[in-house]
């Protein structure tokens, strides 16, 4: 029996080809949708997962008093604060502090690189689930100038040779100091928060920290990470920790929180960054499976209403089967079999579409997913469950709908198929509803970024090279002063600055204190007390960047007041600034020129006033702004250069700064990129959701189109005989096919009516998230309804057509 059913369901589809492909299309491309989003929302909430303890493992939190109540704090800490936590509380197993920079690494006989390299102490290695494949995790820090590599890097800087015991040398500061490999330790994996190429001693820090920024408790530079015993009351031993440390101030306003975030928050906890890894918010992976479940369910819809339409066709084969001895539950067992059928296909069909498409989302997602059907906990039970529940609901109408007929009834052609069927014409509402959201939003988003690539960003971001110095101090003026001697005279090179922070960086930020003489003054010693109290106090702060007299017009900032520092100039090295209009306005400033910064900041003196420029993205604010001339120390220093050339023949220009770059680096490597390049960066996020949102339209769009494609095919069955009695009585082919396209238009107006508010609501808070955007504008939706309403014609016509080109003796045959 089993085989006669899969038998006469093969060529059932066989037989209908058309309606199969549709329904295998829609279905096997709302399940590879699914899978491909499964994986991606899986791989977002498994970071942090493999280690063993990572139940006990916590991130550090530093935050502050703002009028005695707790503010949102930072996952920076101070330097001291390990020694703190391990030595005073039995509930700490283990803690690391972590410091990461970019710095030129090499062996002592071979080029350098610049690698990301982290300071970490040598309880990293007991409580991450790292593996050294050489070395001992108990001992592999005993030497503070050890180094740990990857295996990547092994191969890189030692090919096949075994490392260990190997010497090297790390720029640290303004020297290059001897390290000696004493271990090996494998990549972190992809879903990993902690990434790194090269891990050294924190202890190397006093070799270039000045001793002040180590015993600070106001300095905080590192991420410091705890591991608890199991069962610690987490709250209650924050609460210890603060209080215990609060003791040791006498001023109020030094007083500080510390909170520990688990650690397997931290990719999914936007309100803080990850380590290595940026966070992510995990509002778009809940998003993205929306999506999915949108773009499945209009695929189901599509896949019953086909199953309907097909029904239609099929009465007489019922009634026969019934007069031939078949029961009821052999008929409902056929169309089941026969749903199941197109279901497994669908699946297998959606698999290959995963293999073939999952490479281009891959790339969209900046990701590394991969597929493998039985390894995936979880999916094949969810796949098989959408399959059963799939082909349940597609052949239960006709199974229990056209079997309960009498023989007579169906072979008179007497059973009307499908009523009103007021069920899927709301499904088929909601197919279109989604659709023309995702229209909608899609219109929005390609608007939001088209601004935001063509936004006046009060500086010219083009043929600007930046070049990474990988020194700090009087060594990086030095070499930004004889690369720009190598330059100088070349055709193809504008300007070259220095600068300590690029645009599309983190800035210093600092506060000004509510108190007078109570704020850190530009260029001194950043640990004194109430150098970080919160902006909130007195609506004063600012950003901070050290540039040299070549930045303003390298950058063409436009200088609307005042004048540009003054190269071997005493008094502007030591104290003159140039402030943005934004802190203008901010410190009440009708005339800068000439004026102080108040507050405690020493005779800073304003010299000139440069246009608002957009040094952070457009989903920020422009934000108060000082420029200082380098101090040539560790932090205030141009430890990096900007370029700007000739658009003419850049490739060899590019090799004229390389050259150039050999003769006075002292072997460091050639790092740079284009600012154009950087900028865009900042905005890759959004123009990934743009593409996954645009993609989801179409394939929504492609799938309700097939649905509108199947009830367009049932209600020509319906209305077979009224075709046929209308074209007896003079209606033409035109009027027929209009009469059915607007019988389906108002399907898609009742969609409109509630996709556009829909549409609306969501944008506009999106496009909250932007301090500089688009209007939404009116045609937006105007738009979106007339493409939805579009397609939609295009869908059905086919079917009015095939229907008005009926020959009335066909219809009426039976009668």
């Amino acid at each position: 029996m089993l085989k006669n059913y899969f038998t006469i369901a093969y060529r059932n589809l066989i037989h209908n080809k058309l309606y199969t492909v549709i329904g295998i299309a829609g279905l096997s491309i709302a399940l590879a949708c699914c899978i491909i989003i499964f994986l991606f929302v899986q791989h977002e909430f498994s970071y942090d997962k493999f280690h063993d303890n990572a139940d006990n493992l916590y991130r550090v939190l530093h935050m502050e008093y703002v009028r005695s109540e707790v503010s949102e704090g930072s996952t920076s800490t101070g330097y001291i604060l390990r020694g703190e936590l391990k030595d005073k509380y039995p509930e700490v197993v283990g803690v690391t502090r972590m410091l990461g920079f970019n710095a030129a690494v090499s062996r002592t006989d071979g080029n350098s690189f610049f690698q990301d390299v982290y300071h970490v102490d040598p309880d990293f290695f007991l409580m991450y689930s790292f593996p050294l494949v050489k070395g001992d995790k108990n001992t592999v820090f005993n030497d503070p100038g050890a180094v740990v590599l990857t295996e990547e890097m092994a191969r890189k800087y030692f090919s096949d040779e075994d490392p260990l015991g190997k010497p090297m040398k790390i720029q640290l500061g303004e020297k290059n100091y001897d390290f000696t490999v004493s271990g090996v330790i494998e990549k972190a994996p992809v879903n990993s928060s902690i990434q790194y190429d090269l891990l050294i001693s924190v202890e190397q820090m006093k070799n270039y920290y000045p001793e002040n920024y180590l015993d600070s408790w106001n300095l905080i530079y590192l991420t410091t990470y705890v591991q608890l015993k199991p069962g610690t009351d987490v709250s209650a031993f924050s609460e210890k920790v603060s209080a215990n440390i609060n003791s040791l101030f006498d001023n109020e306003e030094d007083r500080r929180f510390y909170r520990f975030q688990p650690f397997m928050d931290i990719h999914t906890n936007p309100d803080y960054d990850g380590e290595s890894v940026s966070s992510t918010d995990p509002m778009y992976s809940y998003i993205l499976i929306a999506i999915a479940a949108s773009i499945l369910l209009i695929a189901c819809i599509n896949f019953v209403t086909l199953s309907i339409g097909r029904a239609g066709s099929r009465v007489r084969e019922v009634g026969l089967r019934k007069v031939v001895g078949a029961f009821r539950g052999q008929i409902m067992g056929q169309y089941w079999c026969e749903s199941l059928v197109l279901c497994l296909i669908a699946l297998v069909v959606g698999i290959i579409l995963v293999e073939l498409f999952l490479p281009v989302f891959n790339d969209l997602a900046r990701k590394q997913l991969s597929f493998d059907l039985f390894s995936q906990f979880g999916l094949v039970p969810v796949l098989f469950g959408i399959v059963l529940l799939t082909s349940f609901l597609a052949g239960i109408y006709p199974s229990l709908y056209l079997s309960k007929f009498l023989p007579v009834e169906t072979l008179r052609r007497e059973v009307k198929i499908g009523g009103k069927n007021i069920l899927i014409q709301a499904l088929v509402v909601l197919q279109f509803t989604i659709s023309i959201f995702l229209i909608c939003s899609t219109f929005i988003m390609s608007s939001q970024v088209d601004y935001i690539n063509n936004a006046r960003l009060g500086y010219d971001k083009d043929f600007v090279v930046n070049v990474r110095t990988g020194s700090t101090g009087e060594d990086a003026t030095r070499l930004l002063d004889r690369y720009r001697a190598e330059l100088a005279g070349q055709p193809s090179i504008v300007d070259v600055a220095g600068y300590a922070y690029s645009i599309g960086e983190s800035w210093l930020y600092l506060n000004l204190s509510a108190e007078e003489g109570a704020t850190v003054l530009i260029g001194e010693d950043l640990t004194q007390p109430g150098w970080a109290q919160d902006a909130a106090d007195t609506g004063l702060y600012f950003y901070l960047n050290w540039v040299d007299p070549h930045y303003i017009p390298a950058m063409k900032l436009n200088l609307v007041e005042g004048r540009n520092f003054m190269e071997n100039h005493p008094a502007d090295v030591d104290g003159a600034i140039i402030i943005n209009q934004t802190l203008a306005r901010k410190l009440g400033y009708d005339h800068p020129v000439g004026e102080k910064l108040p507050r405690g900041f020493r005779d800073a003196v304003i010299v000139g006033v440069v246009e608002d420029f957009h040094f952070y993205p457009l989903h920020r604010h422009i934000e108060p702004l000082v420029f200082h001339m380098p101090r040539n120390d560790n932090m205030g220093s141009t430890s990096e250069i900007a370029v700007r050339i000739s658009p003419d023949n850049i490739p060899a220009t590019l090799s004229l700064l390389e050259n150039k770059w050999s003769l006075v680096s002292d072997g460091k490597p050639f790092i740079y990129e284009f600012l154009d390049d950087k900028v865009t960066q900042q905005y890759l996020a959004d123009q990934r959701w743009r593409k996954i949102v645009l993609y989801s339209s179409i394939m929504s769009i492609m799938i309700t189109c097939f649905g509108l494609f199947g009830l367009a095919s049932l209600s020509v069955v319906k209305r077979t005989r009224e075709i046929g009695i209308r074209k007896v009585f003079g209606a033409t082919v035109n009027q027929i096919t209009a009469m059915f396209t607007l019988d389906f238009t108002k399907y898609i107006l009742i969609a409109v009516a509630v996709a556009l508010p829909t549409a609306y609501l969501v944008m506009k808070h999106w496009l909250a998230s932007f301090a500089f955007r688009t209007p939404l504008s009116w045609y937006y939706f105007v738009f979106a309804a007339l493409t939805a309403l579009a397609i939609a014609v295009i869908a059905v016509f086919y079917q009015a057509l095939k229907a008005a080109l009926t020959n009335p003796a066909d219809c009426l045959r039976g009668e």
